[in-house]
């Protein structure tokens, strides 16, 4: 059974994909929401950060009500930044 967090940390939704614990993969984050999110991690919270999917990928800027309630908290190792602002 997976761990429960008593804490808060900042989301990433992500859009038609999961992220399973204990696996590695390369994301591209190009949604304003999405970058203060991996920024917040990244100065406040050690890098640290939740993985939730969204119910409709065509949702632009998510809410709560727009994400499925389980999803998988992860680390940041790396930032790759591009010329246009996004990580």
């Amino acid at each position: 059974m997976g761990e429960q967090l008593t804490g808060r940390l900042p989301v990433l939704p992500l859009k038609n994909l999961v992220l399973y614990p204990n696996l590695m993969l390369p994301l591209s984050v190009g949604r304003e929401g999405s970058r203060n999110a991996v920024e917040a991690s990244l100065q406040h919270f050690g890098g640290e950060i939740l993985l939730l999917t969204q119910r409709d990928p065509q949702v632009d800027q998510p809410g709560e009500a727009d994400l499925y309630k389980v999803g998988t908290r992860a680390h940041i190792k790396k930032v790759l930044r591009n010329a246009c602002g996004s990580l």
